[in-house]
């Protein structure tokens, strides 16, 4: 990159393009913290906006229902981890707190690169994961304790994102804070929440069954079955640990049914040299 040769875009240009913090995600990830070489491109920045866009559309999902239902902050932002009983809620705080932890872990060190890497997957994780999959929640007229539940939880999360990400996308952390608390003082202004607890067991067997899952749709897509076409029973091999819960294994167990569109699903154990040797977590039929 030349500034005589210009072979680069205006970072103004960028920034007006795709925002600020976009432009400044991106470099604070990128190995020039390092003290390494590193090539700006306009579709990385591109890439980073749309990535952290995901956290201005599970906003706009959460603002949406909760005008029509109703729902208001009491102004106290808690830990609900202990409260909640919905194993997708339970999940996603519990990854939050992880994400937290990981990401205060390295700003210790100050290694900017590697606190920022985790982040971008947890948006990931939280909206075509926990958002996906908890839609009906919002959805149903009912108002129980499950749907406060996910009003809850969807707001916590939402505001603990903008205290991690303000030191590093400031005008979105701002933003966000002030239209999910109503509080004036600026983000910038607030301590450092540190991390919460996490239910490691719940952690485990949700990764363990998305794993499942991702498998038996690449096999479904490797076979040519489109996901539309039902199919008898699929077996999950070491999914889900034997220490869990009859009723947490029944509703990861519903999911994986739900997600890869069978009619049953057996959970099954199996040698660790068995599952090696046939290379795969699940099969189906």
């Amino acid at each position: 990159m030349s500034k005589s040769l210009g072979n680069f875009t205006d970072p103004n240009e960028l920034m007006d393009k795709f925002s600020a913090d976009s432009l400044r995600f991106l470099m604070l990830s990128s190995p020039l913290l390092n003290g390494e070489d590193f090539a700006l491109h306009d579709k990385d920045v591109g890439d980073v906006a749309h990535k952290l866009s995901m956290i201005w559309n599970m906003y706009d999902f959460f603002t949406m229902y909760a005008e029509v239902d109703g729902w208001e902050f009491n102004g106290e932002l808690t830990d609900p981890l202990s409260d909640l009983t919905n194993p997708l809620d339970i999940w996603i705080v519990s990854r939050l707190h992880q994400l937290v932890a990981e990401v205060e872990r390295h700003m210790d060190t100050y290694n900017i690169p590697d606190a920022l890497s985790p982040i971008l997957p947890f948006l990931d994780d939280a909206t075509n994961w926990y958002v996906r999959r908890s839609r009906r929640r919002f959805w149903k007229s009912e108002d129980d304790g499950d749907k406060n539940d996910a009003y809850r939880t969807l707001h916590y999360v939402l505001v603990r994102l903008s205290y991690m990400l303000a030191p590093f996308t400031p005008f979105l952390a701002e933003e966000l804070y002030h239209n999910l608390t109503g509080d004036d003082e600026s983000i910038h202004l607030k301590d450092w929440l540190p991390a919460g607890e996490i239910d490691s067991s719940m952690l485990r067997d949700m990764n363990a069954l998305r794993a499942a899952v991702n498998d038996g749709l690449s096999k479904r897509a490797a076979e040519g079955i489109k996901v539309r076409q039902p199919l008898a029973s699929a077996k999950l091999i070491n999914t889900i640990s034997q220490d869990t819960s009859e009723e947490v294994a029944q509703f990861l167990i519903d999911i994986a049914r739900d997600e890869l569109n069978v009619k049953s699903v057996e959970i099954a154990t199996d040698s660790e040299s068995e599952v090696r040797r046939r290379n795969r977590a699940l099969f189906m039929t």
